[in-house]
Protein backbone atom coordinates (compact mmCIF):
# COMPACT_ATOMS: atom_id res chain seq x y z
CA UNK A 1 0.00 0.00 0.00
CA UNK A 2 2.73 2.39 0.71
CA UNK A 3 4.33 1.75 -2.76
CA UNK A 4 1.27 2.45 -4.44
CA UNK A 5 0.64 5.76 -1.82
CA UNK A 6 4.31 7.22 -2.37
CA UNK A 7 3.98 6.65 -6.50
CA UNK A 8 0.51 8.49 -5.84
CA UNK A 9 2.29 11.36 -3.95
CA UNK A 10 4.97 11.85 -6.97
CA UNK A 11 2.50 11.76 -10.03
CA UNK A 12 -0.01 14.02 -7.14
CA UNK A 13 2.61 16.98 -7.06
CA UNK A 14 3.65 17.43 -10.44
CA UNK A 15 -0.05 17.85 -11.41
CA UNK A 16 -1.59 22.02 -11.08
CA UNK A 17 -4.18 23.07 -8.39
CA UNK A 18 -4.30 19.92 -7.00
CA UNK A 19 -4.01 19.44 -3.01
CA UNK A 20 -1.81 16.61 -2.37
CA UNK A 21 -2.52 16.04 1.16
CA UNK A 22 -6.40 15.75 0.90
CA UNK A 23 -5.85 13.44 -2.40
CA UNK A 24 -3.25 10.91 -0.87
CA UNK A 25 -6.24 11.19 2.69
CA UNK A 26 -8.43 9.95 0.84
CA UNK A 27 -6.57 7.21 -1.60
CA UNK A 28 -5.65 6.30 1.73
CA UNK A 29 -8.75 5.14 3.39
CA UNK A 30 -9.47 3.40 0.45
CA UNK A 31 -6.20 1.81 -0.06
CA UNK A 32 -6.45 0.21 3.16
CA UNK A 33 -10.30 -1.31 2.92
CA UNK A 34 -8.86 -2.61 0.00
CA UNK A 35 -6.10 -4.56 1.63
CA UNK A 36 -8.23 -5.20 4.48
CA UNK A 37 -10.58 -7.41 1.69
CA UNK A 38 -7.33 -8.83 0.46
CA UNK A 39 -5.50 -9.49 4.05
CA UNK A 40 -6.06 -13.30 3.92
CA UNK A 41 -5.45 -13.77 0.02
CA UNK A 42 -2.24 -11.60 -0.63
CA UNK A 43 1.30 -11.70 1.17
CA UNK A 44 3.41 -10.59 -1.25
CA UNK A 45 3.74 -7.03 -1.68
CA UNK A 46 4.37 -7.18 -5.20
CA UNK A 47 0.94 -8.98 -5.85
CA UNK A 48 -0.31 -6.17 -3.71
CA UNK A 49 0.77 -3.60 -5.72
CA UNK A 50 -0.81 -5.16 -9.14
CA UNK A 51 -3.94 -5.86 -7.10
CA UNK A 52 -4.35 -2.20 -6.38
CA UNK A 53 -3.54 -0.70 -9.45
CA UNK A 54 -5.90 -3.32 -10.82
CA UNK A 55 -8.56 -2.11 -8.45
CA UNK A 56 -8.02 1.62 -8.59
CA UNK A 57 -6.52 2.39 -11.58
CA UNK A 58 -2.14 3.61 -12.43
CA UNK A 59 -1.09 6.01 -9.50
CA UNK A 60 -0.90 8.56 -12.41
CA UNK A 61 -4.31 7.62 -13.81
CA UNK A 62 -5.66 8.47 -10.60
CA UNK A 63 -3.53 11.82 -10.29
CA UNK A 64 -4.85 12.81 -13.36
CA UNK A 65 -8.47 12.54 -12.45
CA UNK A 66 -7.57 14.22 -9.25
CA UNK A 67 -5.85 17.26 -11.38
CA UNK A 68 -9.21 17.28 -14.09
CA UNK A 69 -11.19 18.11 -10.76
CA UNK A 70 -9.19 21.35 -9.53
CA UNK A 71 -8.51 24.35 -11.20
CA UNK A 72 -4.61 24.50 -12.05
CA UNK A 73 -2.15 27.01 -11.32
CA UNK A 74 -0.20 28.23 -14.29
CA UNK A 75 1.04 31.76 -15.31
CA UNK A 76 1.47 33.07 -18.85
CA UNK A 77 5.34 32.92 -19.07
CA UNK A 78 6.63 29.71 -17.98
CA UNK A 79 9.14 29.76 -15.17
CA UNK A 80 12.43 27.41 -14.37
CA UNK A 81 12.65 25.67 -10.83
CA UNK A 82 13.16 21.92 -11.55
CA UNK A 83 12.29 19.80 -8.32
CA UNK A 84 10.37 22.87 -6.80
CA UNK A 85 6.71 23.06 -5.42
CA UNK A 86 4.53 26.22 -4.87
CA UNK A 87 1.68 25.49 -2.45
CA UNK A 88 -0.66 27.77 0.23
CA UNK A 89 -0.11 27.37 3.69
CA UNK A 90 -3.98 27.57 4.45
CA UNK A 91 -5.33 25.37 1.64
CA UNK A 92 -2.76 23.16 0.34
CA UNK A 93 -3.56 23.93 -3.01
CA UNK A 94 -0.10 23.29 -5.13
CA UNK A 95 1.70 23.42 -8.65
CA UNK A 96 4.70 22.95 -9.39
CA UNK A 97 6.45 25.88 -9.28
CA UNK A 98 7.76 26.58 -12.90
CA UNK A 99 4.30 26.05 -13.80
CA UNK A 100 3.25 28.62 -11.45
CA UNK A 101 5.81 31.05 -12.81
CA UNK A 102 8.36 30.70 -10.37
CA UNK A 103 12.08 31.12 -11.30
CA UNK A 104 14.68 29.31 -9.12
CA UNK A 105 18.33 28.71 -10.42
CA UNK A 106 21.07 27.93 -8.12
CA UNK A 107 18.63 27.76 -4.95
CA UNK A 108 20.27 25.89 -1.57
CA UNK A 109 17.40 26.03 0.66
CA UNK A 110 15.11 23.18 0.94
CA UNK A 111 11.88 25.46 1.50
CA UNK A 112 11.51 29.47 1.32
CA UNK A 113 8.05 31.25 2.11
CA UNK A 114 7.11 34.12 -0.15
CA UNK A 115 3.53 36.25 0.40
CA UNK A 116 1.48 35.66 -2.85
CA UNK A 117 -2.25 35.14 -3.75
CA UNK A 118 -3.81 32.46 -3.94
CA UNK A 119 -6.77 31.46 -6.07
CA UNK A 120 -8.32 29.11 -3.84
CA UNK A 121 -8.51 31.20 -1.30
CA UNK A 122 -8.99 34.17 -2.70
CA UNK A 123 -6.77 36.21 -0.14
CA UNK A 124 -3.11 36.75 0.33
CA UNK A 125 -1.39 33.72 1.79
CA UNK A 126 2.07 32.58 2.95
CA UNK A 127 2.83 30.48 0.03
CA UNK A 128 5.85 28.16 0.19
CA UNK A 129 8.21 26.93 -1.86
CA UNK A 130 9.66 23.78 -1.32
CA UNK A 131 11.94 21.24 -3.09
CA UNK A 132 9.99 17.99 -2.60
CA UNK A 133 8.99 17.33 -6.30
CA UNK A 134 10.45 13.87 -6.21
CA UNK A 135 10.23 13.05 -2.79
CA UNK A 136 7.72 11.07 -0.88
CA UNK A 137 7.58 13.40 2.54
CA UNK A 138 3.90 13.73 2.60
CA UNK A 139 3.27 9.54 3.17
CA UNK A 140 5.33 9.29 5.57
CA UNK A 141 4.58 12.30 7.55
CA UNK A 142 0.84 12.32 7.33
CA UNK A 143 1.16 8.53 8.36
CA UNK A 144 -2.51 6.55 9.40
CA UNK A 145 -3.83 9.44 11.68
CA UNK A 146 -3.14 12.62 10.53
CA UNK A 147 -5.28 14.58 8.27
CA UNK A 148 -4.33 17.21 6.22
CA UNK A 149 -5.78 19.84 7.75
CA UNK A 150 -3.67 18.84 11.14
CA UNK A 151 -0.30 18.11 8.47
CA UNK A 152 -0.38 21.31 7.13
CA UNK A 153 -0.73 23.07 10.15
CA UNK A 154 2.29 20.89 12.14
CA UNK A 155 4.71 21.67 9.07
CA UNK A 156 4.58 25.28 8.73
CA UNK A 157 6.14 28.06 11.46
CA UNK A 158 3.53 30.53 12.06
CA UNK A 159 5.86 33.39 10.90
CA UNK A 160 3.47 35.98 12.56
CA UNK A 161 4.15 34.72 16.01
CA UNK A 162 7.96 34.49 15.43
CA UNK A 163 7.51 38.26 14.24
CA UNK A 164 6.00 39.26 17.25
CA UNK A 165 7.90 37.66 19.31
CA UNK A 166 11.23 38.90 17.38
CA UNK A 167 9.40 42.67 18.19
CA UNK A 168 8.87 42.03 21.91
CA UNK A 169 11.93 40.66 22.84
CA UNK A 170 13.67 44.05 20.65
CA UNK A 171 11.82 46.11 22.98
CA UNK A 172 12.15 44.36 25.78
CA UNK A 173 16.28 44.89 25.31
CA UNK A 174 16.03 48.11 24.01
CA UNK A 175 14.68 49.13 27.33
CA UNK A 176 16.64 47.02 29.37
CA UNK A 177 19.96 48.07 28.04
CA UNK A 178 18.32 51.72 28.24
CA UNK A 179 17.30 51.76 31.66
CA UNK A 180 20.36 49.75 32.86
CA UNK A 181 23.11 51.14 30.97
CA UNK A 182 22.56 54.97 30.99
Amino acid sequence: MIRYLDALEISLKSKSGVVPEDAISDARSHLERACLDTEDTIQDDEELYAHLVDQFGEPEVVAAQYRDEASPITMPGKGYAPGWRIYCTKCGRSAPASEAGVIRIGARSYHKYVLGWCRQCGWFRWLRLQRDLDDTNITRKMGTDLTPEKYRASIHIPVWSIFVLATVFSLISTWVINHFWH
